[in-house]
């Protein structure tokens, strides 16, 4: 049976950023769980930053700006 995605976000992309970024793509090797796991977006105060932290952990590699927020 084909497992749902579920799609995330990641608030921060530094030491904390880094380690929940590397916990949702290894809780497969600790749980089953009953959804895939998606990172589909990162935000932060340093443009920089999170351009490389999106190089790194997005899976469509996409630069969405959300000027609203």
């Amino acid at each position: 049976m084909k497992k749902d995605t579920l799609n995330i976000g990641l608030v921060g992309y530094k030491f904390m950023g880094k380690a929940h970024s590397n916990a949702f793509r290894k809780v497969g090797m600790f749980f089953e769980p009953s959804v895939n796991i998606g990172m589909k977006a990162i935000c932060g105060r340093d443009e920089a930053w999170v351009k490389e932290a999106v190089d790194l952990s997005i899976e469509n590699r996409q630069w969405v700006e959300v000027d609203s927020l």
